[in-house]
């Protein structure tokens, strides 16, 4: 069991919020009309390679899904020509991608050939999942460029890279000043304070699946301060229900998405009553105390992170946060980037009443 040092807290919040927005602002005027004055853009990727752009991608292809939601942010929606099946599952997206093509299988099994005859003048990847054929990519002299767009500090570089990239730089700073308010909240209530860090199970959509270290959860919980009961754990490792009787967390969270609950006809409530009644979780300190939660992890991925976490810390630090409202971020967000992406389910039960009892049951 860890407990997550306060100067580890300190670290991650300097590092996503004000300690490098004044850099990164700077290299996105830098690239300000630079192709428009026919000089080349140079944009370094995940993988740490130069990739020059002479121009700026008009036909983009991304077998990345987090790419689809920051080029969306950017205003490009209209460059992307192809996306893998799943993307076009999610209805927020799918309607902001009207030239977007389907292509055959996903990461590491896309069709190459495909995507060559959709002539993109851009390919985007994540680094994990390298398609097995991208040797034929690179033949056909199509620019691939690598990104991982999970965590918060890696969504904020890619967007300002991207933004660089389409020449969308004032699209870019103006999301970099929405996370910065959001991250200004966080940091001023959780910083320095040395009350109790809850210990928290946090639950994947797939029973019994955990985030644990080096996970998008993991990252999560850090940067909130709170110990992450499977810390120590491979980073999307399967437990027991005894491991989680024997751990008896503070707070229990289940990640749910939107796709999942349209797949499988069901509600954030249904999630949380069949947390309730699990074999033994009646004993559990999180199910006797009302701290029990089911999120939407759509607010937990890609873009809509920042009000996530808002969402994410109000569940946690109900007191520290009782004066603000995660959904009026959300809407913030869905106005100036995505319309749309705020009707979705949010948190089961909701925050009327602080720490949420059984008897909360309404859907935020």
């Amino acid at each position: 069991m860890t407990i997550i040092p306060l100067v580890l807290g300190i670290i991650l919040f300097c590092y996503i919020a004000g300690c490098i927005s004044e850099s990164t602002e700077n290299s996105l005027k830098q690239g300000i009309n630079s192709n428009d004055q026919g000089q080349s853009v140079i944009i370094t990727d995940a993988l740490n390679r130069s990739v020059t752009f002479n121009e700026r991608p008009r036909r983009i292809i991304t077998a990345n899904q987090g790419a689809v939601p920051l080029l969306l942010v950017l205003g490009a929606g209209e460059r992307i020509v192809g996306v893998p099946s799943f993307v076009v599952e999610d209805p927020v997206l799918a309607k902001n991608l009207p030239n977007a093509q389907i292509f055959a299988g996903s990461l590491q099994n896309v069709n190459c050939e495909q995507i060559i005859a959709l002539k993109p003048d851009l390919v985007i990847e994540y680094i994990k999942y390298k398609p097995k054929c991208n040797s034929l990519l690179e033949k056909a002299g199509i620019p691939i460029l690598y990104f991982n767009s999970f965590d918060l500090p890696e969504v904020r570089n890619n967007i300002a890279q991207m933004g660089k990239l389409t020449g969308d730089q004032e699209a870019a700073i103006e999301y970099i000043n929405f996370t910065n308010s959001c991250d200004e909240i966080l940091s001023s209530r959780i910083n320095n304070f040395s009350d109790h860090h809850p210990r928290v199970y946090m639950e994947f959509s797939t029973d019994y699946m955990t985030y644990g270290n080096g996970s998008k959860g993991d990252t999560l919980m850090n940067l909130l301060q709170v110990e992450n009961i499977a810390h120590n754990l491979i980073e999307y490792p399967t437990i027991t229900p005894e491991w989680i009787l024997k751990e008896d967390p503070d707070i229990i969270i289940k990640t749910v998405s939107s796709t999942a609950l349209r797949e499988n006809s069901t509600t954030l409530e249904d999630s949380y009553r069949s947390l309730l009644t699990r074999s033994g979780f009646s004993n559990l300190t999180a199910v006797k105390n009302n701290q029990v939660f089911v999120i939407n992890n759509d607010l937990l991925m890609f873009t809509r992170q920042p009000a996530g976490a808002l969402y994410l810390a109000k569940i946690l630090y109900p007191e520290k946060f009782s004066d603000i409202e995660p959904q009026m971020f959300l809407t913030e967000y869905a106005e100036k980037f995505m319309l749309g992406s705020d009707e979705i389910p949010t948190v089961f039960p909701n925050f009327q009443t602080g720490r949420a009892t059984n008897s909360t049951m309404m859907l935020v």
